[in-house]
């Protein structure tokens, strides 16, 4: 059965390219009449995005079903209205089919039917038909299989097809075929009781065995009942840091048996997709329950999320379809979707972990903030290196925090006040550029762009939250607490008393010349180690959180030119942490 499936497959995708290539092409004639052609829009969005282009070509599947579900740039997506949602998921969905089949995975009876279904559905939704009947020819051989009944083998792989007429004995030329050419009047009636071999593809299909009919695929009698578990929140940083936006989907099914049945999930808000959609293929015990859980669920789109510039309402929503595209259940999940730059603790330890991701150490405008810094800290010491914990003293680290502090303090940055429960209704992030060449930040702003100067010269902090306030606390010793957050903060305040953690009240380095000194800020951070200890609700951990692969978002920034430039975080190696 695995080698006729794979074959099934690949012969199946192959007409899919046939049918899609020209209404791809006749689209980007449309929507760019005198621009590249879509091969040329998918190579530049792959170089850009640092993916290999050298394979890139018009023949290809992959690439196509990519150019009709992907976002493209200020294109957006162009096939949106040309194709129905359901013709989307369907090519989302011979998406995860194509890549399977390139990586030798083999196809169960049920996956082979909804591969050869989806395809067909979507041929003749772009009016490709003849295509849609070669792989409408190749189902019922599967349909048996799927209903118990007469097993007809599946066909194997013909030999390769003899060299096309017309052309000095050359062979055939594999990929898509020229335009067929319409019969003439002067067929015979024998001629027309059979199809014309136009293709490659026809030529191959004529010497398989046809089916007389077309068996519908079974509708299912049951009904299901969807529960999805998901976060309450979608924004870029969950995007960026790669974080599943749906943990689990439960499917209670009261029916018969039911096979090849998909499960679609995906994030929508007004402007459109946010991430998906993801298509699930799953086989449906008699009244039974299936929990579906995979750590790519549902993805984020990284590029959708960072387009939203103001908070709004969204939906993260599953659909459960029948072999036959027939929807059996759809549940949808409220969601909030955050501006790109917006933060939100809502959900305390997701929110507490997040936060490190507005700690942006590679942006530019920390460099001559740093620079300073390092002249005042030669000045104190006689020494001008930001070197971390290379000295191994705590003494060392103090100097270092307090040269970078009275830097940031000579910018004269204005206190901006927070909204009102920020902490749950959200607040938008100052960038470090934003802080210190704009002057003004509130604690929050304030809070990360101090982390991020300590990040950038090797110095961990860590950030701890309260009800309407954060500070900041900063290691003096090479050391972590392990994990991104933490909400058991007892042992963080040891640590802090034990002198092994400095804090810092941020707020006191805006104001001007109302700012206040190092020393000052150590000390208005006190009470949350005494009467004040029980307003801490978390902490977060900037090193922990970049072991665990939460990183910065990018930061971006304006040259001299007008260009905006872009900078990724890269993480280097980790240091080693001291017991």
């Amino acid at each position: 059965m695995a080698d006729g499936a794979r074959y099934l497959v690949g012969e199946s995708l192959d007409d899919l390219a046939e049918g899609l290539r020209p209404f791809i092409e006749a689209t980007f004639a449309e929507q760019l009449p005198n621009g590249p052609t879509w091969v040329q829009v998918m190579t530049e969005k792959d170089a850009v995005a640092g993916r290999p282009t050298t394979h890139h070509h018009a023949n290809d599947i992959g690439l196509m079903l990519r150019v009709i579900t992907e976002k493209l740039g200020t294109l957006g997506y162009p096939f949106d209205r040309r194709l129905s949602r359901q013709a989307v998921n369907w090519a989302s969905e011979l998406r995860e089919v194509r890549n399977r089949y390139a990586h030798q995975v083999d196809f169960t009876p049920a996956e082979t039917y909804r591969a050869l279904d989806s395809a067909e559905l979507l041929l003749r939704e772009i009016g490709a038909d003849e295509e849609a009947s070669r792989v409408a020819h190749r189902k019922p051989a599967v349909m048996a299989i799927l209903s118990g009944g007469h097993v007809k083998p599946l066909p194997m792989p013909p030999p390769a097809p003899a060299p096309m007429p017309g052309g000095m004995g050359e062979p055939a030329i594999h990929g898509l075929p020229s335009p067929p050419v319409a019969p003439t009047a002067t067929h015979s009636a024998d001629q027309d009781s059979s199809p014309v071999p136009l293709t490659r593809r026809s030529l191959r299909e004529v010497q398989e065995p046809q089916a007389s009919a077309r068996p519908e695929p079974p509708t299912p009698a049951g009904r299901a009942q969807l529960t999805v578990e998901s976060v309450t929140e979608l924004s870029y940083a969950v995007a960026h840091a790669r974080i599943v936006a749906v943990q689990e989907v439960r499917i209670a099914y009261d029916g018969p048996e039911l096979r090849g049945a998909s499960l679609e999930i995906e994030a929508i808000c007004a402007a459109g997709s946010l991430g998906g959609p993801k298509v699930v293929l799953v086989d449906l015990a008699p009244n039974g329950t299936v929990v579906i859980t995979a750590p790519d669920l549902l993805m984020l789109d990284p590029g959708a999320m960072l387009a939203v510039d103001t908070q709004q309402p969204g939906q993260i929503r599953a659909t459960l379809r029948d072999p036959n595209g027939e929807v059996i259940a759809e549940q949808a999940n409220d969601v909030v979707v955050l501006a790109a730059n917006q933060w939100i603790a809502r959900e305390l330890h997701l929110g507490l972990e997040l936060l490190a991701s507005f700690v942006q150490p590679q942006a530019s405008a920390l460099t001559p903030v740093l620079q300073a810094a390092s002249d005042r800290l030669a000045t104190a010491t006689g020494r001008s290196d930001l070197d971390g914990y290379q000295s191994d003293n705590p003494e060392r680290v103090d100097a270092m925090v307090e040269s970078i502090w009275e830097a940031v303090r000579y910018g004269d940055i204005r206190y901006a006040e927070p909204p009102a429960s920020w902490g749950i209704s959200g607040q938008k992030v100052r960038t470090p550029h934003e802080v210190l060449e704009g002057r003004l930040g509130t604690c929050l702003d304030t809070t990360v762009t101090l982390a991020a100067l300590l990040e950038q010269v090797g110095i961990n902090s860590t950030l701890w939250l309260t009800e309407s306030h954060i500070f900041l606390g900063y290691w003096r010793e090479d050391a972590t607490l392990g994990d991104p957050a933490t909400t058991d903060i007892e042992e963080v305040i040891n640590l802090a008393e034990m002198g092994k953690i400095g804090l810092l009240e941020t707020t006191m380095v805006t104001g001007g010349e109302a700012s206040r000194s190092f020393a000052d800020a150590r000390g208005g951070a006190s009470p949350f180690l005494a009467e004040r200890r029980n307003d801490v609700l978390g902490i977060t951990d900037i090193r922990g959180a970049r072991e665990n692969s939460i990183l910065p978002l990018p930061s971006r920034s304006v040259s001299e030119t007008g260009e905006v430039v872009v900078t990724e975080y890269r993480l280097a190696a980790a240091a080693p942490v001291a017991p």
